[in-house]
């Protein structure tokens, strides 16, 4: 999200309230726009001026938006009494810490990368099995929402604590014949053989979307840390086709209408999708979920912000 704060001196409404400008003036202050690109404007008026928020490639929570203009009204009133008594530069310096403390609340209703790299190590640790190569496997937890902001260290004895231990975990969603754990806070899943095909681990945990794992999983918290981690990314054939009868895209829909904090998190790109272009194929996960590679236990990259995408996701 991109926030431009612009404050004019001229006296334009004496009061507090949240309330768009006059056509005239938007018209000089503003250059013109087509309609589908216009960025969304709210002004906060007050004796000593006005101050106009203009926000771009917000996310599509209203609630968030509500909480923006709040924050705004009351750091504009504390910046209009400081006004009164402080000199020019020192006023400066005043609202550019208020903005600072005001808009780090609304960037704590987004999982902390660092701990996101913490919580897919302890997965790895504990659930990822090795033979000539890593066994893709998928987990998916709903934890309280603190397990997910700074400084949280997830270990054995603090996390998923009520949990079967990780070697029954492992041997069920190894089971190509069983290929499923499900459990209080965490369900994870191997790959299961069908006759011809193997049918993928996050498409187990996705679907259908009235009633798979992922469903039962997020009804048990609905505010919660969401995390779906799968250790290879989505295939693009089949897991990101819209129209496929595996497509874990619906599940995605459901899902982005919950509460709480949310993440989707690959570490390897899968090995027949390495040679394409994935640009658009990961747009199609963000459109509902922020999605984020993690490469180690200390690095996690987000990899859609707005319309550009992190090429560190992609190679």
């Amino acid at each position: 999200m991109r926030v431009l704060l612009l404050v004019k001196k001229e006296a334009f409404i004496q009061s507090h309230a949240v309330k768009p400008p006059s056509a005239q003036h938007a018209s000089e202050s503003t250059p013109p726009l087509h309609a589908s690109s216009r960025p969304s404007e709210h002004w906060i008026t007050g004796s000593h001026g006005n101050l106009r928020l203009i926000w771009e490639e917000l996310e599509p929570d209203f609630s968030q938006k509500i909480q923006l203009v709040f924050v705004s009204i009351q750091l504009y009133r504390v910046y209009l009494t400081a006004k009164m008594g402080f000199p020019g530069s020192l006023r400066v310096f005043v609202l550019v810490c208020l903005l600072a403390v005001g808009f780090r609340s609304l960037e704590a209703d987004n999982v902390n990368t660092e701990t996101l790299a913490r919580i897919i190590q302890f997965f790895d640790d504990n659930y990822k099995k090795v033979e000539k190569n890593v066994r893709q496997y998928a987990v998916a937890i709903n934890v309280p929402e603190d397990q997910c902001k700074i400084n949280f260290v997830p270990d054995k004895n603090n996390f998923l604590t009520k949990e079967e231990s990780s070697t029954n975990v492992i041997n069920k969603i190894y089971d190509e014949n069983v290929a499923l754990y499900e459990g209080q806070e965490l369900i994870a899943a191997g790959t299961l053989k069908k006759q011809k095909h193997t049918r993928h681990s996050e498409s187990i945990l996705m679907n259908p979307p009235e009633s798979s794992p992922m469903t039962n999983l997020l009804n048990k918290k609905k505010d919660g840390c969401v995390v779906f981690y799968t250790y290879n990314s989505p295939c693009v054939q089949t897991c990101i086709d819209i129209n496929g009868n595996y497509s874990i895209l619906k599940m995605l829909e459901r899902w982005s209408k919950q509460g709480g904090l949310k993440a989707f998190v690959f570490k390897d790109i899968w090995k027949f999708d390495q040679k394409k272009d994935l640009k658009e194929n990961f747009k199609a996960i963000t459109k509902y979920v922020p999605l984020y590679r993690c490469v180690s236990s200390e690095t996690c990259y987000e990899c859609v912000e707005g319309d550009n995408i992190n090429l560190n996701c992609v190679q």
